[in-house]
């Protein structure tokens, strides 16, 4: 048989299961993007103003780390530096779920064994999957290049910006698809891609923070490093400016070609169902701790915890490592000032930034509860919590063991995170334990926020579990968009005000207000309560 028969009916049966995801995440995508560019230039609104950007912001070691390297002082420049995290987040995340939702996730369900007893070729599937990623990129490229230049910015900049962004969507689509093949589960699979995606992103930025200032001091030249990154090729291909180097896109067209044909490869050499990475036999007999009752819960979210415990380190000592230099950034450009001020509160510009960038953290580990909370539906929806609750666990203590350890998990890293910014600040700064206990506290104001989290999703796996999944995401990706790009986008007050994180005292730049903290944390009590009562009274859901 043709190992491509079928792929066409596979595709069409794949673009019906995301007809309406697909579409609402790409113009999700497109039109904050298009709010984005016009608020700036509103903002930036006359060529002085570009240019005290430029000259505040190309300098700084911290916007460099964290949005890009500025290549010269033009409005388009300035978008790309402002958006590109979010851009980069929802482009390469959408596509590495896409496909391993429908390659990997569909063989470890058994959905692959059942299409493969029909008229379908072996490699039907992988194919069908990447001419579903290729089209979704497609389009946010056609979307990208509609957006800029609805907005009258240059028409050669817009291409080359937006087909890199298209193909760094695909580069990662076919990275997922190669870890598809490597790992026997979906969790493995989407993260280690995510953590691929993740170091990428740190080399670039480490690449831009060693780069060379311009004599102009209004453009930076990026290190060698960024090269090395596939974000780094879509920023250093310098859309909108006079050195473009459109010649960077084509490592992209390489490395996707040479990760399809690894993909092809592996796909072949193994069985349905199957990786190249096989799980090993578990030991002949069980620790005692599987006998407690977190003992199960910490056995199957270990690598999750101490995967996040040390990223958060990581950002955490990068924060402290650059919060000296935050001063110089925003010494002479009194509208950011006022940004930072109306993100982070006011007093010292060193304190604004902990607390702009603690608050970024505190919205990440609550990315880390979901994920936690969202291993309910798995167990639920696999039927091996029916087996658990033959025993003498109670449905009830089921849902707590896990409400607990997303609680105290959390709270852990979100304290190991500040305490490590607080070392390395206290290290170039002077008082290294002052610091650290100082900053570890200050960073726990964000703990009820994230609580508050916890608490709807159990509300949601209570009372829409089949729904859970796609509005626990949404919950998080509102809370980040609204702390990102609320200011900037001018929202309503009261949409500000639906996210928990912008009630939350912006410590260590302003003093500390407990009121809101215990308000917060008995609304997130109740929410559970409200969760546990739902779901106690509901059926189970298996597929």
């Amino acid at each position: 048989m043709n190992a491509l028969k079928g792929t066409g009916r596979l595709l069409r049966l794949q673009l019906r299961l995301d007809r309406v995801k697909l579409p609402l995440w790409i113009a999700l995508t497109v039109g904050l993007i298009y709010v984005t560019i016009e608020q700036l230039r509103t903002a930036y609104d006359s060529a002085e103003q570009v240019l005290l950007y430029a000259s505040t912001t190309a300098p700084s070691v911290v916007t460099r780390l964290l949005g890009g390297a500025l290549t010269g002082p033009s409005i388009g420049e300035i978008t790309i530096t402002e958006s590109f995290l979010l851009v980069a987040l929802m482009v390469c995340l959408v596509n590495i779920f896409l496909v391993v939702r429908h390659t990997r996730k569909n063989e470890e369900e058994g959905r692959t064994e059942i299409i493969g007893s029909l008229v379908v070729g072996r490699q039907a599937g992988l194919t069908s999957t990447l001419l579903l990623a290729a089209g979704v990129n497609i389009l946010f490229t056609m979307g990208f290049v509609a957006t800029y230049a609805a907005s009258d910015l240059p028409i050669e900049g817009a291409l080359l910006y937006s087909v890199g962004i298209g193909l760094m969507g695909m580069f990662f689509a076919c990275v997922a698809a190669v870890t598809a093949q490597l790992f026997e589960n979906s969790r493995s699979a989407s993260g280690v891609v995510s953590i691929i995606f993740a170091l990428a992103y740190l080399l670039r930025g480490i690449g831009d923070a060693f780069g060379n200032l311009r004599e102009s001091g209004l453009g930076v030249e990026s290190s060698f490093l960024s090269y090395f990154s596939p974000l780094g090729w879509v920023t250093n291909a310098r859309p909108f400016s006079d050195s473009e180097q459109p010649w960077l896109l084509g490592l992209f067209v390489a490395g996707i070609a040479i990760l399809t044909v690894i993909a092809y490869v592996l796909s072949s050499r193994r069985d349905v169902g199957g990786s190249t990475f096989q799980s090993r036999p578990g030991k002949a007999h069980a620790s005692t701790m599987l006998l407690r009752r977190l003992g199960l819960v910490w056995r199957l979210n270990r690598v999750a915890f101490i995967s996040w415990l040390l990223a958060m380190m990581v950002m955490g000592a990068t924060i402290g490592a650059v919060a000296d230099e935050f001063d110089e950034l925003i010494a002479g450009n009194d509208q950011m000032r006022q940004m930072l001020e109306a993100i982070g509160g006011g007093g010292d510009v060193t304190d604004i930034m902990f607390a702009a960038t603690f608050a970024i953290t505190g919205i990440a580990l609550a990315g880390y509860g979901l994920q936690i909370i969202s291993r309910l539906q798995t167990e639920e929806t696999s039927g091996r919590l029916e087996l658990l609750l033959s025993t003498p666990l109670s449905r009830i203590g089921w849902i707590a063991q896990y409400i607990v350890f997303a609680a105290i998990s959390s709270a852990f890293i979100l304290y190991a995170s500040g305490f490590t910014s607080g070392v390395v600040y206290g290290m170039i700064a002077g008082d290294v334990w002052y610091h650290a206990f100082d900053l570890g506290g200050a960073i726990m104001a964000h703990a009820p926020a994230m609580m508050i989290l916890i608490g709807f999703a159990v509300v949601l796996f209570g009372l829409l579990p089949r729904y859970f999944t796609p509005l626990v995401w949404t919950t998080l990706g509102a809370c980040l968009l609204i702390y990102q790009l609320g200011t900037i986008l001018n929202l309503p007050e009261w949409v500000v005000n639906v996210s928990p994180f912008s009630h939350t005292p912006f410590v260590p730049s302003d003093s500390l207000d407990a009121t809101p903290l215990w308000i917060m944390s008995a609304v997130a009590a109740g929410l559970i309560a409200l969760g546990l009562a739902l779901y106690r009274r509901r059926d189970l859901v298996t597929e």
